[in-house]
């Protein structure tokens, strides 16, 4: 797994859920600690479809693992 830290994403375009998602809070909290305002450039109805636009390197996207 490779680590990515907060200078890593501050010029990067983001694709979000809306907030009240888990997937939005956590790039929000990142975000917050970083000290960074996230680049949003699509904010998606559904998890599949922001999975299908960063899987066609059209921005990215940050998720929690669930273990």
């Amino acid at each position: 797994m490779t680590q990515v830290t907060a200078s890593n994403l501050r010029n990067r375009g983001f694709i979000v859920r809306n907030k009240g998602y888990l997937t939005r809070e956590f790039l929000d909290q990142e975000a917050k600690f970083g000290n960074f305002t996230p680049k949003i450039i699509y904010t998606v109805p559904t998890m599949k479809l922001m999975i299908d636009l960063v899987r066609r390197n059209v921005g990215i996207a940050l998720a929690r693992k669930v273990v």
